[in-house]
């Protein structure tokens, strides 16, 4: 049995109603087992054209993320939903 400091995961869709989700059955009950081995935070990852989606399998719900990043479009898609209020937000930058 392998238990984690922190999990990050980068997900299909990310959405207040539905949590995280994906199109790939395996792929959600992979995700799930590795979050429940974690005793630290959860982290997801989750670029603008992620939120709001709702796949076909459900991971997890956001009250279980400790920690979402995202890009600024995301931040601001972010800003206009109900979520958890201890969902912590980082909004990465990027350099080109």
């Amino acid at each position: 049995q392998i238990n984690a400091d922190k999990a990050i995961i980068g997900v299909d869709g990310f959405s207040p109603s539905s949590g995280l989700t994906t199109p790939i059955l395996e792929e959600a009950e992979t995700t799930r087992a590795m979050i429940e081995q974690t005793v630290g935070k959860v982290i997801v990852v989750a670029t603008a054209n992620k939120i709001g989606v709702v796949s076909n399998y459900r991971t997890i719900g956001l009250e279980e993320v400790d920690v979402l990043v995202t890009d600024q479009k995301g931040g601001d898609i972010i800003t206009q939903m109900e979520i958890p209020k201890d969902l912590a937000i980082v909004i990465a930058t990027t350099t080109r």
